[in-house]
């Protein structure tokens, strides 16, 4: 079978993210096959683009199924609260705070925590606590390479 560049895989990795997410047996699954292709010489970058998946996860399982064979794989679990946002709320998320409240109905000209709190409880249906709202949007800044002094500048300006 030829490859076929006019299929769209962002669709695609997002399905297989969520199938491997399903259950234990999925779970399993996805780790076995990460550990399979780093086996057949591909790297844990690729494999970690490819499966939708940091490449420091692969080389857990991989350090996992070194020391404990396939068993190994079975016992690892996903550490950390889960998540109150699935990963397309988040995306859209992510993609409001780069932009200015005014873009998603707000008459304020930059993200607070009071502001997060209640965009989450109207598009979201979600409550958040002002804290971990102020977590966000800090988080948010780092990601678009925004630093703290870049911030400070701004609100000289703004009020």
């Amino acid at each position: 079978m030829c490859a076929t560049p006019d299929l769209d895989l962002l669709p695609l990795q997002r399905a297989w993210h969520v199938a491997a997410q399903r259950d234990d047996e999925a779970r399993y699954q996805h780790r076995l096959l990460a550990v399979l292709l780093v086996a057949q010489h591909h790297s844990c970058m690729h494999v970690g683009a490819w499966l939708a998946c940091s490449p420091r996860s692969i080389e857990r399982w991989v350090s996992a199924y070194r020391s404990g064979g396939c068993a190994a794989l079975h016992m690892l679990r996903a550490g950390g609260r889960p998540a109150r946002l699935t990963a397309i709320q988040q995306m859209r998320l992510s993609a409001d705070l780069a932009g200015p409240p005014s873009a998603v109905g707000f008459v304020q000209t930059g993200w607070c925590g009071k502001l997060l709190v209640t965009h989450l409880s109207r598009s979201y249906g979600l409550a958040l606590s002002l804290r971990q709202c102020q977590r966000m949007i800090r988080q948010s800044h780092l990601e678009h390479g925004e630093t703290a002094a870049m911030r400070q500048g701004l609100r000289r300006y703004e009020g």
